[in-house]
Formats: structure tokens, sequence, C-alpha cells
């Protein structure tokens, strides 16, 4: 039997949130499968906790994960589009962050040689061509 529940509380912590959920039910006599579906994908399956009320005996708990092949509910299926759009645009973000901080360090390299003299510097005008800094950096 599948149970619909509904979030009754939420403490969230640095490393991980507490979830209460809750349902009502009167059972007659028998034994009862119990099915919590459309639960968060990272749960920690030694923190999941039962409780009712009433003559209630209760056999067992088991964790399984059911992963299914499309997304059925509308709501979770537009979420995850969204998240894979994000991570997408996490990805070209991070890229570029590596590509600027590479261009900074080939400026930085070049003021170094242009602003660093010593007795045994012998920069070539060749090393020094701005028309070559331009194509290697339009390259990149």
């Amino acid at each position: 039997m599948k149970v619909e529940t509904k979030v009754t509380a939420v403490t969230v912590y640095r490393d991980r949130a507490q979830v209460t959920r809750s349902f009502d039910k009167d059972f007659s006599r028998g034994k009862y499968t119990l099915i919590f579906d459309q639960l968060p994908g990272h749960i920690d399956q030694d923190s999941i906790q039962i409780n009712g009320s009433g003559s209630l005996v209760l056999n067992d708990v088991k964790y399984r994960k059911v992963h299914h092949a499309e997304v059925v509910d509308t709501k979770t299926k537009a979420m995850t589009v969204a998240r894979d759009r994000l991570q997408a645009r996490v990805h070209e973000i991070e890229d570029k962050n590596k590509q600027v901080k590479l261009e900074r360090q080939f400026i930085i390299d070049i003021s170094k040689k242009l602003t660093h003299t010593t007795a045994k510097s012998s920069v070539s005008s060749q090393q020094l061509n701005p028309d070559k800094w331009v194509k290697m950096v339009a390259f990149y």
C-alpha cells in the first residue's frame, strides 16, 4: 500500500536536514506493507524512524531505492530539467573562469618580462612581439 505523507517538520543542520513526514490511517487487523514513495534521492537509511499508536506491531523496516526509467511527477521532472541546465551553466562558467585565469597568468608573465631587467636579461624582440600575443590570445 502506497502511503501519501505530508511534511510536518524540518530541521536544517550544517551537513543534513531532518524531515518529519506524517500520515493518518486506521488499519483493521492484518499484515500490511507500507510504501513511502517520492522521497529524496539522498537518505541516510540508518536514520529512518517509524512511529505509530495503538496496538501496533512493527515487524520490519526495509529501505530500498527504486529508480524509474522516466520521471513521472511533472514537478520533479521540471526541477530535474532545471537542475541539469544549471549544472551545465556551472560547467560553462568554470571553464570560462579557467580560461580567464590562464589569460591573467599570461599577462602577468609578459609584464614580468617587460618590467624585470637584469644584467643577463636578453629578451629578444621576437618574444615581445604584440602581434604574436594577439594571435595567441585569439587562439585560446
